[in-house]
């Protein structure tokens, strides 16, 4: 069913067309294969095969499992493939997602570890997908601080101001960072940025879930790179001197300065924040 590429990156596989728009095909970590036939013959690799569920909706399930060796892995499947015409000429959601994760690495992010992506294809068309990463041992992610209006619960250090402000400071700085090389996150969200804590207190962060990274020309950045921020501090509900604080840290880390101020940009950032205070937090105050 699948097409072996020998390349030694994600990204060496998309450099000849056919490999995505001709047949199935799929890249396996060097050392993981033993471990990924096992874990397929096993049955595992399922929504019923007795694994823990993570993520489920119609399009698409993730689950967390564990091979023989120990290892713990996350794994995510599509049921089956929307636009399927639409990916002839594109890559497929997961594929841009290992992309993205080979980037991101390539430039020195936290990332967790791809371990095996590929696509199956039929006469042409995408029929579905897998990607599997090495699950972050010791992580947890950010909705620890986060209040969730659908759940009607808080997260379980909502009130730990000083863990929350460590763990936006060093996201905020690796946010910049990803601005300054011309990324548009997309999708940064609490859920999707890991911490976890060192035995000296310190925190080290992990990032998951990075299929909405695109690279955007520096005049798009101009208007998408306050929605990044504007995104994590409304779903996080965070007191406006934290937010102040948080905007000059950004104002700082950034090399690439989009804007005349730090005002002009927290002025492009409540847009996105208001949107997102009056869905995520209805009713707590936001003003910024």
């Amino acid at each position: 069913m699948f097409f072996m590429e020998n390349c030694t990156t994600v990204s060496g596989i998309f450099s000849r067309k056919f490999t995505r728009l001709r047949k199935s095909w799929q890249w396996i970590r060097s050392g993981f294969e033993d471990e990924l036939a096992d874990l397929k013959e096993s049955g595992k690799l399922t929504e019923n095969g007795g694994a823990q569920i993570i993520w489920n909706t119609r399009s698409k399930f993730t689950i967390v499992c564990t091979a023989e060796s120990g290892r713990r892995v996350v794994y995510k499947q599509y049921r089956k493939a929307n636009r399927k015409l639409h990916f002839t000429y594109h890559l497929s959601p997961l594929a841009q997602e290992a992309v993205n994760y080979g980037m991101l690495e390539e430039l020195g992010f936290p990332m967790a570890k791809l371990l095996a992506v590929g696509d199956v294809r039929k006469n042409f068309l995408l029929q579905t997908g897998y990607l599997m990463t090495e699950f972050a041992e010791g992580c947890r992610n950010g909705l620890d601080f986060c209040y969730t209006p659908e759940e009607g619960k808080e997260g379980e250090l909502i009130h730990d101001r000083v863990r929350c402000m460590k763990f936006c400071r060093m996201h905020i700085v690796l946010l910049a960072k990803l601005h300054d090389n011309g990324i548009w996150h997309r999708g940064f969200s609490p859920a999707n940025l890991l911490w976890r804590e060192k035995e000296d207190g310190e925190m080290e962060p992990v990032w998951i879930d990075v299929a909405s990274c695109r690279r955007k020309s520096n005049l798009a950045l101009k208007k998408l790179a306050p929605v990044d921020l504007g995104n994590l501090f409304g779903k996080m509900a965070l007191r406006k001197e934290e937010m102040e604080e948080l905007i000059a840290l950004y104002w700082d880390s950034v090399q690439i300065k989009r804007f005349p101020d730090v005002e002009t940009l927290r002025k492009k950032i409540r847009i996105t924040y208001t949107m997102q205070m009056n869905r995520f937090n209805p009713g707590k105050p936001h003003e910024l």
